[in-house]
């Protein structure tokens, strides 16, 4: 992940040295509709199709079939429900990427289970 598309470059290239970013921006994003909150998935895919994007959803097993054709590790990422890293991990993912405060949170609920 990286704030700028400069940033996202120079992450690309430490992964894939050479690789150059598209001329022509991509239009088309693959959503793996993982939240249990279908208002929220419905309320995602509109804004990307208002910003001019085609949304497809893949599912679990269009995710396999990018990661198995990606010449790079590709993370599950955004959404994610717990047990979800199982899922992503079977279905081929390097692993799942979110963000810090749900990473706090979730050990903030582990240590709250614990103590109980």
């Amino acid at each position: 992940m990286a704030a700028t598309v400069g940033g996202l470059v120079t992450g690309m290239r430490l992964l894939e040295p050479g690789f150059t970013p598209a001329s022509t921006p991509a239009r088309v994003i693959g959503r793996l509709r993982t939240s249990a909150r279908p208002e929220i998935e419905d309320a995602i895919d509109q804004a990307l199709k208002t910003a001019g994007f085609e949304v497809v959803s893949l599912g679990w097993d269009g995710f396999a079939r990018l990661v198995g054709n990606s010449p790079i590790p590709l993370y599950a990422q955004g959404g994610l429900q717990p047990g979800s890293r199982a899922t992503a991990l079977a279905y081929g993912a390097t692993g799942v990427a979110c963000p810090i405060s749900a990473a706090a949170r979730a050990a903030d609920e582990h240590r709250r289970r614990r103590v109980a």
